[in-house]
């Protein structure tokens, strides 16, 4: 008789989500990742799929648990400058907690970094979400220009572009330097390039 399993397939992605988080999505084979969720090779294919499902599923997971609420805040800041400041800050101070899941860097970030070496699924998944943040960018941009905040004649997708885009930059930057100067130096670049978009 088969042993039980006790855990469901979120719990299994869960657990693979936070390893994959810790190290690295690409940092596992598949059998060590597998070793990490506590179930059996079969039990991961009948409840979870495959290597390439798992990673897109875990990203998923994490969009869907941790980010979700972050277009809200997005889209109801009313300082740029500000905004931006402060997303860079706490990107910077979570440094020194990069294997703690509740003070580390963003796994989608992280992950956004290396997305050329995923399979196609995954891909469009963090394309999807990128869309979504470049929305309420956008919806941001646009709200503020309408305040008067920012010149109307300025091209709104480009700064959500640059803004989105540097965000992940410095996470890349944080995650890989040793050097607190190099890490305040490209924060108050972004930040200067952004206070020249504000009036």
């Amino acid at each position: 008789m088969a042993r039980p399993i006790n855990l469901s397939a979120n719990d299994i992605i869960e657990k693979c989500m936070l390893k994959y988080w810790e190290k690295g999505i690409n940092s596992f084979s598949f059998n060590s990742i597998i070793k990490c969720s506590g179930v059996s090779k079969p039990s991961m294919y009948r409840l979870v799929g495959d290597e390439d499902n798992l990673k897109y599923r875990s990203l998923k997971l994490y969009y869907q648990k941790n980010l979700v609420g972050f277009h809200l805040i997005i889209e109801n800041a009313t300082n740029l400058s500000e905004f931006i400041r402060k997303i860079l800050e706490n990107i910077k101070n979570k440094k020194e907690g990069i294997t703690d899941f509740n003070k580390g860097l963003c796994y989608f970030q992280k992950t956004r970094i290396i997305k050329y070496t995923l399979d196609k699924k995954t891909k469009y998944l963090i394309s999807r979400i990128d869309s979504k943040f470049l929305k309420s960018y956008l919806r941001l941009i646009n709200k503020l220009k309408t305040n008067g905040q920012i010149d109307k004649s300025l091209n709104s997708e480009y700064l959500a572009q640059y803004i989105y885009n540097s965000i992940t930059f410095f996470v890349n930057t944080v995650q890989n330097s040793s050097s607190t100067t190099e890490i305040d130096n490209i924060e108050k670049s972004i930040l200067k390039t952004i206070e020249n978009y504000v009036k």
